[in-house]
């Protein structure tokens, strides 16, 4: 059975988790306007170290961001996950 502090402490860090981060999301807003005006990606480095590129067409949500892959795949990641922001061709 769980105490009151360990349900508090969960319930704490299902909240943190759940809001968006406006420094990535500004990296997203600022990195989308580069990629439209160069026809490139968005290229998406993740806590896991993988690279993902996105099509500018990627919509922030509260706790997510989803769009589409490079090559046509829907991808969907916390703020979390993100550790980099940038343009690739």
């Amino acid at each position: 059975m769980r105490t009151d502090t360990e349900a508090n402490n969960e319930s704490r860090s299902r909240s943190q988790k759940a809001h968006m981060d406006p420094s990535k999301r500004q990296l997203l807003q600022d990195a989308l306007a580069k990629a439209v005006a160069h026809n490139s990606f968005i290229a998406v480095g993740t806590t896991k170290g993988e690279r993902i590129f996105l099509q500018p067409d990627f919509t922030c949500y509260e706790n997510h961001v989803e769009g589409t892959s490079r090559e046509g795949e829907i991808v969907s990641l916390t703020y979390a996950d993100i550790s980099s922001v940038g343009v690739s061709q």
